[in-house]
């Protein structure tokens, strides 16, 4: 609750700007208290179970806006590894990175995806 309340005092586009998007404050606690419950059982799924972390904004995570910190990704879908320039949709992933995949399949809880340079390259 003390990590939600941190990211949530500083929502995107005020103060510190670190975090590009954030999940809802539901959806954090709700998560977490799937983990607690698993690890009350002893089934917790790895030691990232429950551990909040942030994604940089240039990692593909389903659901998620896939920026890279450039308007020139505005309008672009990624969808199944294939990228179309759809000017009327948002652009949110349609699969998650490797990465992504294996941080959600240990149990973390992704707080929000994180603000960078352009495509990662400062």
């Amino acid at each position: 609750r003390q990590y939600i309340g941190d990211a949530n005092d500083h929502p995107p586009g005020l103060g510190l700007n670190a975090f590009a998007q954030l999940s809802s404050r539901d959806a954090l606690i709700h998560h977490a208290a799937e983990s607690d419950r698993r690890r009350e059982a002893g089934l917790a799924l790895g030691p990232l179970d429950g551990i909040p972390v942030s994604v940089k904004a240039n990692i593909a995570a389903e659901g998620w806006v896939l920026s890279a910190a450039s308007r020139i990704m505005n309008g672009w879908e990624v969808d199944n590894g294939v990228c179309d320039n759809n000017e009327s949709a948002v652009p949110e992933c349609a699969f998650d990175s490797d990465v992504v995949h294996r941080l959600l399949r240990g149990g973390a809880v992704i707080v929000g995806t994180t603000n960078l340079d352009e495509f990662g390259m400062g």
